[in-house]
């Protein structure tokens, strides 16, 4: 959120950041009256710690560790919300241990799809849970953070982390994955509910963040889900 030409919002007025010091960690800001704000952009590795629950549902949750390095920051038009500008971020990678809930697919679906509906079908449901969850943990939407990989290191399956943005995370993972089912089922109900066509911001995201084709690929993907049970053939991914 804060870096060099952020803009900053506190107390309803917009600061523009001027300069960082990250030796005495602080930032020195100037007002300003501007019709847009900047919105970073990160690049992030997740890494299983240990694994505290895990069944056949294809979820589990456990201690991780985000690594996340910020790249470059979009400026963002405040009543369109159309991109009217980018930079660069420099700043350093950080990693911060905290308490995630995450869910993958099976390869036996996805070794048949083609990586591009995976992808589309994965973001939406990202979305969607994550705009969910904080309603069935009566929390404020800042506290978790969303993650996709079409083929996480950690599961070596396409695979969608819930994240506590909190470092050492305050037990939402735990709860999250007592509650996989209910989740994945309203999920599919706002989906399925909604009257657009093809995707939009009221269920899986803008269709241009996700594909053309992103609603109908994500309820495929509930339904897998909700439907699939690991046979004891098949390696629990932790």
């Amino acid at each position: 959120m804060v870096h060099e030409e952020a803009i900053y919002l506190h107390g309803g007025v917009q600061y523009q950041v001027e300069r960082l010091d990250l030796e005495e960690k602080k930032a020195y800001v100037r007002r300003v009256d501007v019709d847009f704000y900047t919105d970073a952009e990160l690049a992030v590795r997740i890494g299983v710690m240990e694994v505290e629950g895990s069944d056949d549902r294809n979820r589990a949750h456990g201690e991780v560790a985000v690594t996340y390095l910020p790249t470059i920051f979009k400026k963002i038009k405040l009543e369109t919300h159309e991109n009217v500008g980018w930079g660069k971020i420099h700043l350093a990678e950080d990693t911060m241990h905290t308490s995630a809930y995450w869910l993958w697919l099976p390869a036996s679906v996805t070794d048949l799809l083609p990586t591009s509906e995976v992808e589309s079908g994965l973001n939406g449901l990202g979305n969607v849970i994550a705009n969910l969850a904080p309603l069935y943990l009566m929390c404020d939407p800042r506290d978790l953070r969303v993650w996709t990989e079409i083929k996480s290191p950690a599961t070596g399956a396409a695979t969608i982390f819930l994240y506590d943005s909190i470092p050492g995370g305050v037990g939402f993972s735990k709860r999250l994955f007592e509650t996989h089912e209910t989740l994945l089922r309203g999920a599919g109900e706002l989906v399925s509910g909604c009257a657009c066509a093809s995707g939009c911001p009221s269920c899986i995201g803008p269709q241009f963040e996700s594909g053309p084709n992103a609603k109908l690929q994500t309820l495929r993907l509930i339904d897998v889900l909700l439907t699939h049970r690991a046979s004891p053939r098949e390696a629990v991914p932790a």
